[in-house]
């Protein structure tokens, strides 16, 4: 049986949590549909963008993709809003449906990446090199390999510290009020070479890696531009210090300042943006 496919970068988003189709249509291909009240779901469509080319081209007969959510107690639709607004155009009372499991969610969940920048123009394809700034000259026991990558973070937070180093003067001697950077995500395939952070620390490959969540990526990879954001002067509030590859034989080191403050400015693309650490 042939598996319907999207293109490799489809993807949707459940509570601010971003998935990819293709998993899940892998996943769900051989299960049988159910039939489901059509007003369960119809509460989709206040909220949604309903695109009439689309609309007019949907499917009816091809099962919608739904989920239980626990604590909305409600039927979420992962796939087929758009087979929704038809049926309810044409009035019907149910829909072909298959329900998808927590366990089937998870194994679809995508971790995002994101890369800061001063720079709006740089989308397009992004090729490993040794990232400006790198160590020149004597290593010393926290120096970064000659790797080729593309670094980037787990969230908006993580990237900030990363680069702290590198900005640190327009906050401490310039005492700009804030900073404003363009916010870059790699578009995440199956051939998608990933080093993660915890590789990193536990290999001894980046010292602070456990503190910015910085990952690797090993190979080209698409960028887009996703929204743009302001981290506004902290540096007088406090400082965070760690011990490099989180290793207590180490010195504790300071590292960047204790809170990072990040205001949202424009959004390219709808989507929820992971700002802060979890520690």
């Amino acid at each position: 049986m042939t598996i319907y496919q999207e293109e490799e970068s489809s993807t949707f988003t459940h509570s601010g949590k971003l998935y990819s189709l293709n998993k899940l249509f892998e996943q769900t291909h051989t299960r049988k549909p159910t039939i489901l009240d059509l007003s369960k779901v119809e509460w989709i469509l206040k909220d949604s963008y309903v695109d009439p080319v689309r609309l007019e081209k949907a499917d009816i007969e091809i099962p919608i993709l739904v989920i239980h959510d626990q604590t909305l107690k409600l039927w979420v639709v992962l796939d087929g809003t758009h087979r929704v607004a038809k049926a309810t155009k044409l009035k019907l009372k149910n829909i072909p449906a298959i329900i998808v499991t927590e366990e089937m969610l998870k194994q679809a969940l995508i971790i995002q990446y994101y890369h800061l920048s001063f720079n709006n123009k740089l989308e397009g394809n992004w090729y490993p090199k040794i990232p400006d700034g790198s160590d020149i000259g004597e290593k010393t026991s926290l120096s970064e390999p000659d790797t080729l990558r593309i670094s980037f973070s787990e969230t908006i937070e993580g990237c900030f510290r990363a680069i702290y180093p590198n900005v640190s003067q327009y906050f401490e001697e310039k005492k700009y009020p804030c900073m404003e950077f363009y916010v870059y995500s790699p578009i995440i395939t199956n051939k998608t070479k990933i080093v993660t952070s915890s590789q990193l620390t536990q290999n001894h490959l980046v010292h602070d890696a456990h503190v910015t969540k910085e990952i690797w990526i090993l190979n080209t990879v698409k960028v887009e531009l996703i929204s743009k954001i302001k981290v506004l002067n902290t540096s007088e509030e406090g400082d965070l210090f760690y011990y490099p590859f989180h290793d207590k034989h180490f010195d504790k080191r300071y590292h960047s300042p204790k809170e990072i403050k990040i205001e949202i400015m424009k959004r390219y693309k709808n989507e929820e943006l992971p700002l802060y650490n979890k520690w």
